[in-house]
């Protein structure tokens, strides 16, 4: 139960492994949010990234992404999720949404690490 704590609040803090950081900011140019499920960012992973499965995003992103004026790339394996997470989003009050469709262009456009 500790070590649940410590990572959830090393995200709280917008940890630097999934945002990019604007030059001498401490503030993050972009998140990139993946929604697929645990499973699945495991057997493709998006490096750089932050996982919320589409099905817990309306119960994690605020306390996770509370700057809802962030930008935020959001992705999945194919594009369905990452669309219903845009709109989830949106109503959520999120208005700086980018959706890329797929991990694929990720870790091939927005992860430097690749």
């Amino acid at each position: 139960m500790k070590f649940l704590f410590i990572t959830i609040f090393s995200f709280i803090l917008i940890h630097p492994a999934f945002s990019k950081l604007e030059a001498n900011s401490t503030t993050p140019k972009y998140i990139g949010l993946d929604v697929r499920t645990g499973f699945e960012t495991r057997i493709n992973p998006a490096n750089g990234s932050l996982n919320i499965p589409i099905g817990d995003l309306e119960k994690k992103v605020i306390s996770m992404i509370p700057d809802k004026s962030q930008e935020i790339i959001v992705f999945c394996e194919s594009g369905g999720r990452s669309d219903r997470a845009k709109k989830i989003l949106n109503s959520m009050g999120y208005k700086n949404i980018k959706d890329i469709k797929t991990w694929r262009v990720w870790n091939k456009k927005y992860n430097s690490n690749q």
